[in-house]
């Protein structure tokens, strides 16, 4: 019987993240809401992005309004430090950058007790060497620009790219980086601030019709079982275990040993491929899954350590 860890969750050929900027736009917030609730009425495909927050632009109804989008399923919190003014470079003191990453994090915990809180994307895409070393004391991540898709096992960790929303973009470009995404067998990562149709509003903004069309296709997309959807954080937590993970089998079980030792990849499910023409029991914690066999596959999710029936 041959067992691996999938490069992706669910065995996906694919993948790709909805990344929002600083948090502080309500009415853009509302109107992505809207467009990921629509798509899940419409074809049941759940779009889940992450918001990178800047600490003190947010305010009490902005916090209510990300609790409400985190509760509903359609975002995840990362971090963006807390004044949008640092740099995490040279220019910057390491013991300024350690306070601001630190701070940061907790801030956002204070406002998420159930988020995680596990990637930061630098403001303003400002970072060096030093400042990728100090983020690695809190962060498993780090998204700035670039405009590359991500290919597993030459990701930067520190240095995770992604298209830039931009107002002069049109619908073709922002499906053709998810095109380019599915047929790199790549992570895809998109780097949004607001949704508007003011042509003033130029700065990483993205149309209101892009953005809609955008959502369609890839909604398409994944019901066609071309590509996966997932948050950046939920993305970075599966990729970042499977990269550091290797399969003991012994008998009938199945252990996850993974040498890098962080408490956000503690509770994190990996999906193994086990080669089966039948369906097989999974057994871990005392809970037992009955996972189905597809082209010879059995695919089962396991967090540390399980035996097969």
């Amino acid at each position: 019987m041959g067992f691996k860890i999938c490069k992706y969750k669910d065995n996906a050929d694919a993948i790709f993240s909805f990344t929002f900027d600083d948090g502080c736009y309500y009415d853009s917030t509302l109107f992505t809401l809207e467009q990921f609730e629509k798509i899940y009425r419409e074809t049941g495909v759940k779009i889940k992005a992450t918001v990178a927050q800047t600490v003190n632009f947010q305010s009490p109804v902005l916090i209510e309004l990300w609790r409400s989008a985190i509760e509903r399923g359609y975002y995840d919190v990362a971090g963006h430090s807390m004044t949008h003014c640092i740099s995490y470079s040279e220019k910057t003191p390491v013991e300024e950058m350690r306070a601001d990453a630190k701070d940061t994090q907790e801030s956002l915990k204070g406002f998420y007790p159930n988020q995680k809180i596990a990637t930061f994307f630098t403001p303003g895409g400002g970072f060096d060497k030093i400042g990728a070393e100090t983020l690695k004391e809190f962060y498993l991540a780090n998204r700035t620009a670039g405009e590359q898709v991500n290919i597993p096992g030459k990701i930067d960790w520190y240095s995770v790219s992604s298209f830039t929303a931009k107002m002069d973009r049109n619908t073709s470009d922002f499906i053709e980086y998810i095109d380019s995404t599915i047929e790199k067998g790549g992570w895809g990562v998109q780097m949004n601030h607001w949704i508007t149709e003011k042509q003033e509003d130029v700065f990483h903004s993205q149309r209101k019709h892009t953005f809609i069309e955008e959502c369609e296709y890839f909604a398409k997309a994944v019901a066609e079982g071309k590509i996966l959807p997932q948050s950046f954080e939920e993305a970075v937590l599966y990729l970042r275990k499977a990269e550091e993970s290797s399969l003991e089998i012994e008998g009938n079980k199945i252990k996850i040993n993974c040498k890098l030792e962080s408490p956000f990849l503690d509770d994190v499910a990996l999906t193994i491929a086990i080669d089966s023409d039948k369906p097989l029991k999974i057994t871990e914690n005392g809970i037992t899954t009955l996972c189905p066999s597809k082209n010879g596959i059995v695919l089962a999710d396991v967090v540390k350590e399980a035996t097969i029936e």
